[in-house]
């Protein structure tokens, strides 16, 4: 459906309201409500791309957890998952998997976190849909048992 609220549309890194009611060429499953005020988005420079489609790219971590940790965003500015399309989300998708491949032959990990964080009580910093994607190495840390439940250390045990 179109979003029929103002949203949020990134221009040249600028991020502002962009498309009210009638506007046909952007389309979500829900519309998005965000501030009034403008701020910059960083993924909205798609700066350092080592891998892309037509839909979203990939690149380094600056801050990296691991060595290959990437990041895979959507090319049009979209806070989270839940608000992205089904054709955003086959290109991230799509581009996990290459980067995987990537990663395999470049890193050569042991396992692998996916991790995509939805709104600031999930740990969200950046609000423009943004996938990690974590190379994982034998004896990276001491106990991994658990995973992804370790966003809440107590119940990362089981």
């Amino acid at each position: 459906m179109a979003i029929t609220q103002p949203h949020l549309r990134c221009f040249g890194g600028i991020v502002a309201y962009s498309c009210w009611a009638g506007c046909k060429n952007i389309k979500a499953e829900e519309p998005q409500l965000h501030e009034t005020r403008l701020w910059e988005c960083p993924f909205c420079r798609q700066e350092e791309v080592i891998l892309e489609n037509r839909l979203a790219w990939a690149r380094f971590d600056r801050f990296p957890v691991n060595p290959g940790h990437l990041l895979v965003v959507t090319r049009r500015h979209v806070t989270d998952f839940f608000h992205s399309t089904k054709e955003e989300r086959a290109a991230i998708n799509s581009l996990l998997w290459e980067a995987k491949l990537l990663l395999d032959n470049r890193f050569n990990p042991d396992g692998y976190n996916i991790g995509i964080n939805c709104g600031p009580a999930a740990g969200q910093t950046i609000m423009h849909l943004h996938i990690h994607l974590i190379p994982r190495y034998q004896g990276d840390m001491d106990d991994p048992r658990g995973g992804v439940r370790g966003v809440i250390p107590e119940k990362q045990k089981y």
